[in-house]
């Protein structure tokens, strides 16, 4: 290892092999396949519907993943889609790169809002109910919240932000990226 850098025997066991992952996902049986058409009306998927990036611009856009403002009228402020640019329906169909990346990039979203929304937690919220195309939403939960759980999810969506409220909310989060 550089910089004679050893993990302790604690951490031993919980380091990734990736050459050993990578046979793994190469490998393994069942995965899902790629959607061949996004869904015809998501915001996300469709260029033709989304024709103007989201509330604040994009947040994240590393042609593996894509991340933003959840659609206006839709979800709380500060509230963020991470997507797989390529349409799988969910994680037991990620390539390689995908894989590899998930982690990293959702663990850099989450902590840019915890800081630029000062929440406690995000919540973590992936149905693919409507598309066969894998987004999760990711929720700023602040202890003054009234509700936690999934009344904490109802409660962004019968409540939504204002255009104002979320490209606000989505310029903390940037900020916080940098």
């Amino acid at each position: 290892m550089p910089n004679s850098i050893k993990p302790s025997a604690s951490e031993r066991g919980t380091l990734i092999d990736m050459e050993t992952t990578r046979t793994v996902i190469e490998a393994a049986p069942g995965a899902a396949p790629e959607s061949p058409e996004p869904g015809r009306d998501c915001w996300f998927c469709q260029d033709a519907i989304r024709t103007d990036p989201p509330p604040g611009g994009w947040l994240l856009d590393d042609g593996i993943w894509r991340a933003g403002a959840a659609p206006v009228g839709m979800a709380a402020a500060g509230t963020v889609v991470l997507e797989a640019k390529r349409h799988v329906q969910d994680q037991s169909g990620f390539d390689t790169r995908e894989a590899i990346t998930f982690v990293p990039s959702l663990g850099a979203v989450l902590t840019a809002m915890r800081a630029g929304l000062g929440c406690d937690r995000v919540y973590q919220w992936s149905t693919m109910a409507a598309y066969p195309h894998f987004h999760v939403w990711l929720i700023p939960w602040w202890q003054t919240s009234a509700h936690e759980g999934p009344a904490h999810l109802l409660d962004t969506v019968e409540s939504p932000a204002t255009e104002a409220d979320v490209t606000a909310a989505t310029a903390r989060i940037a900020q916080a990226l940098r």
